[in-house]
């Protein structure tokens, strides 16, 4: 049951669900990058790149969703944890944020979606090194309820903030 936010054109989306069986939801305005170095002065080329990242979710999910897979070209706060919890059918257990890098969209990209999460899940945040992602990360997990049982950071060509997290058990 996995939850991406901040698709773009899919790639991770698409790897997320490469011989898999589960649910699979992507959520992402398609804003973030508008390709503005591409753009015309009437928007044309803008309007293309925007088709063109359309196309390819929608290839991405015809070729490796199965009919498992939903995609919700929206704001992540106009989504709600309780419908991403009915369509993904249970609580999420792999949540792969790649959206706004500011710290105020990563921390609430990650505390908004909490009441979705399953009592123990993977979380994956991308582009983490950046101090705004870092610095959102942290901040949205204090506002779970969910503690980080082991954690890894893999750089590479990007920097992957990998988690275990357990929900809290108040005594």
């Amino acid at each position: 049951r996995y939850l991406e936010v901040g698709v773009f054109f899919g790639a991770t989306f698409a790897m997320a669900m490469w011989e898999k069986e589960g649910r699979f939801l992507g959520i992402d305005t398609l804003s973030e990058f508008r390709l503005s170095e591409l753009g015309t002065p009437d928007g044309g080329r803008l309007k293309v790149a925007l088709r063109e990242q359309r196309e390819q979710i929608q290839a991405v999910l015809a070729t490796w969703g199965r009919g498992q897979a939903l995609f919700y070209e929206q704001d992540q706060l106009s989504v709600s944890p309780k419908l991403v919890k009915e369509k993904l059918e249970g609580g999420v257990n792999v949540f792969f944020y790649d959206g706004d890098h500011s710290a105020e969209a990563t921390a609430a990209g990650i505390s908004h979606f909490a009441p979705a999460f399953d009592e123990e899940l993977v979380l994956l945040v991308d582009d983490y090194e950046g101090g705004e992602v870092r610095m959102g990360t942290q901040m949205g997990l204090s506002k779970t309820g969910y503690k980080v049982t082991e954690e890894l950071l893999y750089k590479g060509n990007t920097e992957v903030y990998m988690a275990l997290l357990r929900k809290e058990v108040l005594a």
